[in-house]
């Protein structure tokens, strides 16, 4: 028994409130019998255990999808430095082969992008489309 339920179901000698025999005291074992705190305690016990491991599950799978994200951003900056000038050019002159080899292909490429930074950028005072 914790020491908030010791405190508030003495009904012994002097546990009431001045002038009482002490039978009616201020504790809630008059209002809650002795099993029924106990059941809620056990259920207020469980909850925190099951909130406890919700919440660790949580965190671990937090710290694995961080770890995801700091391996591809690792990739990505050590792609980005081991290229050189060559490597760009090359990557230019296929992006210009394939525009001359699609062109409509290309346009509407340029299309849907030229349209979704037209939404992004727009004031937000438009509401249509």
């Amino acid at each position: 028994m914790s020491d908030y339920q010791t405190r508030n179901t003495d009904t012994g000698a002097g546990a009431g409130t001045p002038g009482t025999t002490g039978t009616e005291g201020t504790g809630t074992s008059g209002i809650i019998g002795e099993g029924t705190m106990g059941r809620l305690q056990e259920k207020a016990d469980q909850a925190r255990e099951m909130l406890n491991d919700r919440v660790s599950q949580v965190s671990d799978s937090m710290s694995r999808m961080g770890q995801q994200v700091s391996d591809t951003m690792r990739t990505g900056m050590d792609r980005i430095r081991n290229m050189d000038s060559n490597d760009l050019n090359v990557l230019y002159d296929d992006m210009l082969e394939s525009a001359r080899r699609n062109p409509g292909r290309t346009i509407l490429i340029s299309a849907g992008v030229g349209m979704v930074l037209g939404m992004f950028l727009r004031g937000s005072n438009r509401n249509n489309f």
